[in-house]
């Protein structure tokens, strides 16, 4: 299909459902056909796999992915249009559609998502194939993370998540693939490098999508490797760690810790963690975090 196909097919589907879109959904549909190629190649679906799409909207990738997965599991908050999208694929018997807010607060799935994210997997791995909402891409791809933590160490509610392909804000694109010292580095960079690989796989401009936002996006991929997870005692525990310290980055990690309990109890951590205490937040790499984290929980009880 041609870009304006593309554009014609999602105004019908947005016309049946009586709609325009909505801003504060962030409804910017993607119609350049190159750039849902390269979403789709990225992913590199295989026929049995199982994908996890948050806000399909119009349901112009969510085609694509049904034609290729074993199963596609769409959700969107959009009252509205997911019916007339669900319309629109009616033929398609693989598509599992859900209105529903994915998040439940700023941690976790909502749980009827949750639900039914662990019903599709059935014990199998996932991949999420997305233009994610960007009001909810950050804590959305923490909390995905969390739950393929949650699976390595076979706790209850984990998912086997394979990769995670989406589009998000090119600036919050930075922010998850930044290294030490970058004015991007943060809390997201850590949580993201503590448990996985990620890289921008490519820039997409506003034209690529309708209607065109006022910013760049980029399609991101996060690959999480199981040695990196296996090395994190709690997961929870490290986002908190995490958050609490680079709420003081321009402090020293002593200072930071200070400020989250009694200085005290610096004396307890080893010589190895000790080397990173006169250092700032922004200089410590993902892997220093975890081992610092490792040690601080316990004596921080």
């Amino acid at each position: 299909m041609t870009k304006s196909d593309i554009h014609s097919a999602i105004k019908r589907v947005l016309h049946e459902a009586g709609m325009h879109p909505r801003h504060r959904f962030g409804q910017n549909f993607m119609i350049e056909p190159s750039s849902l190629d390269a979403m789709v190649q990225s992913a590199r679906i295989a026929p049995d796999d199982r994908v996890l799409e948050i806000g399909p909207g119009p349901g112009n990738l969510t085609q694509l992915l049904a034609q290729r997965a074993a199963h596609v599991l769409a959700v969107d908050i959009d009252r509205q249009l997911l019916p007339a999208a669900q319309a629109s694929l009616a033929g398609y018997r693989n598509i599992t559609w859900l209105c529903a807010d994915a998040l439940d607060g700023k941690h976790r799935l909502a749980a009827v998502v949750h639900d039914a994210l662990i019903k599709m997997a059935d014990g199998r791995g996932v991949k999420l194939v997305a233009n994610l909402p960007y009001n909810i891409a950050s804590p959305l791809v923490v909390i995905l993370l969390s739950l393929a933590w949650r699976h390595q160490r076979g706790l209850p509610g984990g998912v086997h998540f394979q990769q995670l392909t989406f589009t998000v804000q090119l600036e919050v694109a930075r922010r998850m693939t930044a290294t030490p010292d970058n004015n991007a580095y943060g809390a997201l960079t850590v949580m993201i490098a503590a448990m996985a690989q990620a890289r921008v796989i490519r820039t997409i401009p506003p034209g690529h999508f309708w209607p065109p936002p006022q910013i760049d996006s980029a399609l991101v991929e996060i690959i999480p490797q199981p040695d990196r997870s296996a090395a994190i005692a709690d997961f929870a525990f490290l986002e908190t760690f995490v958050s609490q310290m680079f709420s003081h980055r321009r402090q020293t990690i002593r200072n930071a810790l200070r400020h989250s309990a009694n200085g005290s109890l610096l004396g307890g951590l080893t010589d190895v963690a000790n080397r990173w205490l006169d250092q700032r937040p922004g200089e410590l790499r993902a892997e220093d975090f975890v081992l610092l984290a490792n040690q601080w929980q316990p004596l921080a009880r």
